[in-house]
């Protein structure tokens, strides 16, 4: 099914007509909670994007872990993603289930998103990452007040404390914070509780932080080359451990994902501090090796991207003989 019309494909207007069969339709009855309800893409940060399958239990868990993380209900709310991420799933059940006021944007524009806010008196934002540095970017339009907004939840990558600070800049008594997730594990599995007065102390500290452990979760910190577990302040690859994760990839063998243990293998190096709170350092199969050392790009593109002139930094490793990558 898609959005826009097709010959090849169902389009969306053909389930608005009303049909026959409709006064004769039966909620599906799930025997096992287990079993899978959705299949959604990843990313493909690792490769090409494969279809992680997802269950009942796992998805309605979720959706009642983080019920008081985010807005109250009727709340409006902006939230703009992909109808193939899994934010646009979670947030879709989310809001299904507690009665939230969503505003349907179909494409980004930098001025229509402040109108918006403007307009429908916008309480929340859900963001992707690069759009949020697209507002931070350009600022607000003359004319515009976005005084509304109370919160604003932003995904992908994690944004900057100096980045998560000028969008709070932008948007006056606004508490605005990173979000972590995976499609494996059906949605957010990090989180702060902006109703919690502990967790907003913590996100004044910490505001570039991705959230603490939430209910349901099991989480450690390893060293992917020697399963070591690391303590506090130690990056490591993030696992995590709960029965919301997925029950494998779509037609493919999925035991290489979890450990010996049972954790699910994010192939994010993270850390935690002494608050619990985590902290999203790179992708795995972006580190680079120099000599004893490891070098995070994430970590230098995002120094390189807060000066004024740099509009893009990619940066890679040049192989070495005897030093790695230099």
């Amino acid at each position: 099914m898609v959005a826009r019309r097709a010959s090849e494909f169902l389009h969306q207007c053909k389930f608005l007509v009303p049909t026959p069969e409709e006064n004769t339709f039966i909620v599906y009855e799930v025997e096992n909670p287990k079993e899978t309800a959705v299949i959604v893409f990843n990313s493909g940060s690792t490769g090409l994007p494969k279809g992680a399958c997802l269950s009942h239990y796992g998805l309605m868990g979720h959706i009642y872990q983080v019920k008081s993380h985010t807005v109250p209900r009727n709340a409006p709310v902006l939230a703009i993603s992909n109808l193939y991420w899994i934010s646009a799933v979670s947030l879709s059940l989310y809001f299904f289930t507690y009665g939230t006021n969503r505003i349907i944007y179909p494409n980004f524009d930098r001025d229509g998103v402040w109108n918006l806010i403007d307009k429908f008196k916008i309480l929340g934002l859900f963001l992707n990452s690069y759009h949020a540095l697209q507002l931070i970017k350009h600022g607000k339009p003359k004319g515009t007040d976005g005084s509304s907004v109370r919160s604003v939840l932003i995904s992908g990558y994690s944004l900057t404390r100096e980045q998560i600070c000028k969008f709070k800049e932008c948007l006056t008594n606004v508490v605005a914070f990173n979000g972590y997730g995976q499609t494996e594990t059906s949605g957010s599995s990090l989180a702060l509780n902006t109703n919690s007065k502990k967790d907003l102390e913590l996100l004044m500290k910490n505001p570039h932080s991705v959230g603490r452990p939430l209910s349901g979760y099991s989480y450690k910190i390893v060293d992917p080359d020697t399963e070591e577990i690391l303590g506090p302040n130690q990056p490591g690859e993030l696992r995590v451990k709960s029965e919301y994760c997925m029950n494998g990839y779509y037609g493919t063998d999925s035991s290489y994902e979890w450990d010996s243990d049972g954790f699910l293998k994010s192939g994010d190096i993270a850390y935690y501090d002494e608050d619990n709170c985590f902290f999203i350092v790179d992708r795995i199969k972006d580190v680079l090796n120099y000599i004893t050392y490891r070098v995070y790009p994430a970590h230098l593109e995002k120094i390189l991207l807060t000066h004024p002139a740099v509009h893009n930094a990619v940066v890679i490793g040049k192989p070495d003989e005897y030093q790695g990558d230099i």
